[in-house]
């Protein structure tokens, strides 16, 4: 089928011409074949048809692809109808460029080109100064921030001025909370020497929020020292079955446990109060326990 033979039928039906009666539904058929041979009568019978309001034929998608086809095509008319449509539906940018287009096409003359090149003119200006608010906009929020940032190193800084590495690790986890932040008091903390300073459950988190890399072996490493030391203190005790109560025997003369057993002797038994080491059995088991029962201690299960 010819695309230029449609095309002049579809013209011939939508006019009527000689003894051909109008037919716009005959005109509506040969129009699309012919606009979909690239035939420039075809699509603008199809888009007259499909853009009548009044017509039963009008359909609003296919007239905007219409619309759309032939102002491809360079009808300037086109281009400005497809202009306003596109802006009534909010797309200002596109709008901007068709309308641009359909200003400086050829043939375009009078008053209706006027209209539409100061439609153009009024979309650029809008989209100028919508940039121009957008970029006030991004500056200011970049400049919050980078204050935020700033805030929250100022933060970190202010315990490692002070010497408290441990504090200035807390403000990286619980203030900045960022690793970076983390990153960056670790780092400080390992240069002074004093890992040994900063609190068990913060070395976890850092194990956790710095998963690989030299400062991830180092916080391991200081995890697996306390984790083993030999002193049974509040956090480091070696959580092996039986480990305490050997040590504390070692400590003791070989004795397995502390409670004061009286001499034996025919006097009545003496009742004495809680003594100093019996205090310090029952705190030494008191933290012991809290220790083993943590659920982020790698040890936990050996403490049973």
């Amino acid at each position: 089928m010819d695309g230029a033979a449609c095309g002049r039928l579809a013209l011939i039906y939508f006019d009527g011409e000689g003894d051909v009666e109008r037919d716009w539904s005959a005109a509506a058929k040969f129009s699309q074949d012919a606009c979909s041979k690239n035939d420039r009568d075809g699509c603008d019978v199809a888009e007259a048809i499909f853009a009548d309001s009044n017509s039963s034929f009008f359909d609003a998608a296919r007239a905007l692809r219409f619309r759309k086809v032939n102002c491809n095509f360079g009808r300037w008319e086109s281009c400005s109808q497809l202009a306003r449509i596109i802006y009534n539906l909010g797309d200002y940018r596109n709008a901007e460029q068709i309308a641009a287009r359909s200003c400086g096409a050829a043939g375009s003359t009078g008053p209706d080109r006027k209209e539409i090149c100061d439609l153009a003119g009024a979309l650029a200006s809008r989209r100028i100064k919508l940039e121009e608010a957008e970029a006030q906009a991004s500056a200011r929020q970049q400049a919050a921030q980078q204050a935020e940032r700033a805030n929250r190193r100022g933060m970190v800084d202010l315990f490692l001025r002070k010497g408290d590495y441990d504090g200035a690790i807390y403000a990286a986890i619980y203030h900045a909370r960022t690793v970076s932040d983390a990153e960056y008091a670790l780092s400080a903390t390992i240069r002074g020497g004093a890992i040994g300073s900063v609190y068990l459950e913060h070395l976890y988190i850092l194990d956790n929020w710095i998963a690989s890399g030299n400062l991830n072996q180092i916080v391991n490493a200081e995890i697996a020292r306390r984790s083993k030391g030999n002193d049974c203190g509040i956090y480091n005790c070696t959580n092996t079955p039986g480990a305490s109560s050997a040590r504390w025997a070692a400590a003791n003369g070989g004795r397995s446990s502390s409670g004061y057993r009286p001499p034996s002797s025919s006097a009545p038994e003496v009742k004495y109060g809680l003594s100093s080491a019996e205090a310090r059995q029952q705190t030494r088991e008191k933290y012991r326990s809290a220790h083993c029962t943590m659920t982020n201690n790698a040890n936990r299960y050996a403490c049973q």
